[in-house]
């Protein structure tokens, strides 16, 4: 193993147009290799000794994983999360409790071989030691599978979601663990690993990896739904333009993109109507998936502002007696000034939403302005691009000089939103 250890302890899976900086330090973790190292392979019977090689796997959102070779090529994972990543010692708790959980119910869950929700051990890190499955990830495919193997992992998909939610779960939130303590006692694309099945045939999904068990709330992941689209909204079979071929290159590229989205949200939703007809009815339930979104925005964490919640209420005092029945008095009452006000503010949004997707999509960030290295020079010229492009058309100089200070994608000091 290499004396140093940076690239273990640094994020360098990709870069931020904003604040990169911070968002860099906020996912650097120390902790000691070699006392990881002997945690691991005491953890699975063997001896430090027997490490061939401790290298970076992946860094997720708030994740980085290692992967550990040993002697005769056993391969397990350590799993560390990012000291921005809260509450490490509940979350890590309870999703090895859940992890278990569920792979004691037969689900195909990677085995968790040991962990540590707290930070006080010889590694100086939380930790989880699981399970490797060398296969093929399903993200690394997802673009270039075709319809069959598409219809082949989302039957699979709904076949599991059908098996979690007829799992007996009493009350819902997160599992605890029976021992919470230090010592032992997760759509880019969704995270499936494929199994191998040679050359021909469907693709098999081998393993479920930071799932959230769809029977605490219904609806299509984020990664396979594409609601924008009216086109899926209907369920319409998808279809190539008749005139692809003679599309240039970028047309091309376009329409086929559009069409394997909508390839994935069909298809997810007439399999979850096949094999999971207690989540498809939900699904079909414009109330239902109100009620989805509602409890969403409610339970997420507040980023400066309450409209999105408020809006909701005020959509839900509308369609109170489809809520609750008639009869039901309703317990939130508006002023009509303030809902006026808040309807205008909420079309407002839309456009601002509507015009920074439209940025999103010409410079090409992710979630927080991420984007991978190989594109982030390009991304920032393209950044830059923009808003000389957006200044030129300001012709009030106090207007245009407010909009440079105040640019969406400028480094800014963050302790005004906290």
């Amino acid at each position: 193993m290499s004396d140093s250890h940076d690239d273990l302890f640094n994020y360098s899976s990709g870069r931020w147009l904003v604040n990169n900086d911070l968002r860099l330090a906020e996912r650097r973790r120390e902790f000691d290799v070699d006392e990881l190292c002997r945690l691991a392979a005491q953890s699975v019977g063997r001896s430090p000794q027997d490490i061939d090689t401790f290298v970076k796997l992946a860094e997720g959102g708030f994740n980085r994983t290692f992967l550990i070779t040993m002697h005769g090529g056993f391969e397990m994972v350590a799993r560390i999360p990012y000291p921005v990543t809260v509450p490490k010692f509940y979350a890590i708790a309870s999703e090895v409790a859940t992890m278990r959980f569920l792979r004691s119910s037969g689900l195909p869950v990677p085995e968790v071989y040991d962990y540590s929700s707290s930070s006080d051990n010889a590694a100086k890190t939380e930790y989880i030691f699981m399970e490797f499955m060398r296969r093929t990830k399903l993200s690394d495919v997802w673009l270039e599978l075709e319809e069959p193997d598409i219809v082949s992992v989302l039957r699979q998909t709904a076949q599991l979601e059908s098996r979690m939610m007829s799992i007996p779960f009493p009350a819902g939130g997160s599992l605890p663990s029976r021992r919470i303590v230090a010592r032992p006692q997760e759509p880019s694309p969704p995270s499936f690993p494929l199994q191998p099945t040679g050359n021909r045939g469907p693709a098999r999904l081998a393993t479920c990896l930071d799932s959230t068990p769809p029977f605490l709330l219904a609806g299509i992941p984020d990664r396979l739904q594409n609601y924008d689209d009216p086109v899926s909204q209907a369920l319409i079979p998808p279809s190539l333009p008749a005139n692809v071929d003679r599309l240039d290159q970028s047309e091309q590229s376009d329409a086929m993109g559009l069409y394997h989205r909508r390839l994935v949200h069909f298809h997810y939703v007439k399999n979850t109507q096949e094999y999971n007809k207690f989540h498809h009815d939900a699904l079909s339930d414009p109330v239902s998936m109100f009620v989805r979104r509602l409890f969403d925005q409610a339970g997420a964490p507040w980023e400066g502002e309450t409209h999105a919640l408020k809006a909701s209420l005020i959509e839900a005092t509308e369609i109170w007696g489809r809520l609750t029945g008639e009869g039901v008095p309703c317990p939130v009452v508006f002023e009509p000034e303030d809902l006026h006000k808040t309807k205008e503010l909420s079309a407002r949004l839309q456009i601002a939403d509507e015009i920074f997707e439209g940025c999103r999509g010409i410079v090409g960030f992710e979630t927080e302005t991420w984007v991978s290295n190989e594109h982030y020079e390009m991304a920032m010229a393209l950044a830059e691009l923009l808003k000389l492009r957006v200044l030129t058309h300001i012709p009030e100089e106090e207007v245009r000089a407010k909009t440079e200070a105040n640019w969406f994608l400028n480094d800014m000091d963050e302790k005004d939103y906290m």
